[in-house]
C-alpha cells in the first residue's frame, strides 16, 4: 500500500471520530433542551460535599439469618449489615442496639417470599430496611439514631 493511502485513510479515520464525537454531543444537547421544562434548561443537582469518615462510627451486625419461603421449597438469607451512626453517640450505647437490628430485619424479611427479596436490588434492600429499622424505633419508642443501613454481605440459598 503507498503512503499516500495510509495517510489518507489516517486522516479519514481522524475525521470520522472528531465528527461523530461532534454530532453526539450536539445531539446530546438537542434532546435536554427538547425535554426541558418551559423551554428552559433544568440545573442539575447540585453535587453534596464530601462528608468526612470520622463524623461516623459503624457498628457491624453479621449473619442475620432469614428464613423465606419460597415457589416449591424453604429458603434462607444471611445478611451482614453496618449501621452508620454518628460518631458522637456512645460505643456501649450504640452495641447496644444490634438486637434491636437484627429482630427488625428478620421481622421484616421473614414476611416476604424468596423471589421478591432476590428481585430487589442492594439498594432497595438497603432502604426497605431502614425504613423498617426507622419504623421500629419509633414504635418501641427508642433513643437511637442512625444514618444509614449499609447491606456488606447477601447470600441467599
Amino acid at each position: 500500500m503507498s503512503s499516500r493511502v495510509v495517510v489518507s485513510l489516517l486522516v479519514l479515520n481522524i475525521l470520522l471520530v472528531a465528527g461523530g464525537t461532534a454530532v453526539n454531543f450536539f445531539w446530546k444537547q438537542s434532546i435536554e433542551d427538547f425535554f426541558a421544562i418551559g423551554g428552559e434548561r433544568t440545573e442539575r443537582p447540585a453535587r453534596r460535599d464530601a462528608v468526612d469518615l470520622t463524623d461516623f462510627q459503624f457498628l457491624n451486625v453479621e449473619k442475620i439469618y432469614v428464613n423465606l419461603r419460597g415457589n416449591q421449597r424453604e429458603h434462607y438469607l444471611v445478611i451482614d449489615l453496618a449501621v452508620q451512626a454518628s460518631a458522637e453517640i456512645d460505643k456501649k450505647a450504640l452495641q447496644q442496639f444490634a438486637p434491636v437490628v437484627r429482630n427488625s430485619v428478620v421481622a421484616r424479611l421473614s414476611g416476604m417470599r424468596y423471589e421478591v427479596v432476590r428481585s430487589l436490588s442492594i439498594a432497595e434492600l438497603q432502604l426497605l430496611l431502614e425504613e423498617a429499622l426507622r419504623q421500629d424505633i419509633v414504635e418501641r419508642n427508642l433513643r437511637v439514631s442512625f444514618e444509614h443501613l449499609l447491606v456488606n454481605k447477601l447470600l441467599a440459598q
